[in-house]
């Protein structure tokens, strides 16, 4: 028997439901399915760009990163320059500006915390022009260890236009070396294989 004789055969009631059911076949083949796919299509078109902006943004802070790192870097580079007498330096950077320091005043060092110290010098500096004073505290903000103004005083001389008596205090900081545990350890026991050898 071939298909159109059983179609044939079928009861109205039953060709109405297979006519039902080839309409639901047809609506989930020609809409549903695609409305699906596209669905899933967006979900993943969403999740894709998700994805991009996070990787866009990984290289972004990773730009940010690697400069803070740098930065940092610079940071401690500096600080493995030992600084010199401040006295020294400052006399030096002064005199290339035909600038006179008459006094030194070191100040007594200053623990911070358990591995940094500041030294701190107070200087004076006599009719100088307001030019040469910015140029000697640029030298000294330039310098390859770390430095910093911590106290400044600019008084004008009445007299005179573009004279001026300053007084500041210089500071530096020095990173003290810790003492490492290994030495440490190592120099106990060779204290202690000193002290077994002598003991009978």
């Amino acid at each position: 028997m071939g298909l159109q004789e059983r179609l044939d055969a079928l009861q109205p009631r039953e060709r109405r439901l297979l006519a039902i059911f080839a309409g639901l076949f047809v609506l989930i083949a020609v809409v549903l399915i695609p409305v699906g796919v596209s669905a899933t299509l967006a979900d993943e078109r969403a999740e894709n760009q998700m994805l991009r902006e996070a990787i866009e943004r990984l290289f972004v802070e990773r730009d940010k990163i690697l400069e803070r790192r740098s930065q940092n870097q610079r940071v401690v580079d500096r600080y493995r320059v030992p600084a010199p007498r401040l006295a020294g330096f400052l006399d030096n950077q002064a005199k290339t500006l035909g600038l006179e320091i008459p006094e030194f005043k070191d100040r007594p060092v200053v623990p911070i915390g358990k591995t940094y110290e500041e030294h701190a010098t107070d200087i004076s500096l006599k009719q100088a022009s307001m030019r040469n004073i910015v140029l000697f505290m640029e030298k000294i903000a330039q310098a390859p260890f770390p430095t910093s103004l911590t106290r400044l005083t600019i008084r004008k001389r009445a007299t005179q236009s573009d004279s001026w008596d300053v007084t500041m205090t210089v500071s530096t900081f020095h990173r003290t070396a810790p003492a490492t545990k290994a030495a440490g350890s190592g120099e106990a026991s060779a204290t202690d294989g000193a002290q077994r050898e002598d003991t009978p």
